[in-house]
């Protein structure tokens, strides 16, 4: 379902953006964009998307803990 994955990519890449997660902001505003596209009439590939998204998402992740412990410093002081 197109507007889903247009409506779910456009939350995704809200919260991102809120928490700093540009990277996946990004990749998650490509994908809604493709999404809005494909519901137009034109072609998407997606499975490229999907598998930057996932890059993004992992990188993210991974990040995680340093930014707990920054943010755990900085409340600490």
């Amino acid at each position: 379902d197109l507007a889903e994955i247009a409506s779910a990519a456009h939350a995704l890449k809200s919260m991102s953006v809120n928490v700093g997660a540009t990277p996946l902001g990004h990749a998650c505003a490509d994908i809604e964009s493709a999404a809005v596209d494909a519901k137009s009439g034109g072609g998407a590939a997606f499975a490229p998307l999907l598998a930057r998204l996932k890059d993004a998402f992992a990188a993210a992740h991974n990040a995680l803990p340093e930014v707990k412990a920054r943010f755990a410093t900085d409340c600490a002081a």
